[in-house]
């Protein structure tokens, strides 16, 4: 069985590769519209409205033209997440649509400035490979 450590995953802005990511995630709900009929010992769930919602983090870069400067809250962007690198057949979720809904840098002492950034898509992802 194929196992990917995310060791070479990205982010990728439109056709641009945002620089210093170090996390990424989406999750993908569903909320269940739950009733039951007059009578009936048992409520039954259907499928209801689907949210797909997620976040990327990394290093701080002030200099990631197109990259960490295209995430802007308010911004709606294509967004690409890459498992395990950009090579030919490797694997990535394409978003044509996402809404970054919030971004946030910060820093420690005697730490590296982070960023991050939250969205939420307007269209399904699809599950593609690299050609």
């Amino acid at each position: 069985m194929a196992k990917y450590n995310g060791t070479n995953g990205l982010v990728k802005i439109g056709a641009t590769t945002v620089g210093e990511i170090n996390a990424w995630e989406y999750n993908d709900d569903v909320t269940p519209i739950t009733g039951r009929a007059f009578g009936a010992t048992l409520e039954t769930s259907v499928a209801g409205v689907r949210k797909i919602t997620g976040s990327i983090s990394g290093f701080y870069d002030p200099n990631d033209s197109g990259g960490q400067d295209a995430i802007i809250t308010g911004a709606t962007v294509a967004l690409d997440l890459y498992y395990d690198g950009t090579s030919s057949g490797d694997d990535y979720d394409a978003f044509s649509a996402v809404l970054i809904t919030n971004t946030s840098r910060s820093t420690a002492n005697d730490q590296y400035v982070t960023f991050s950034a939250s969205f939420t898509a307007n269209a399904v992802p699809t599950f593609s490979q690299v050609a």
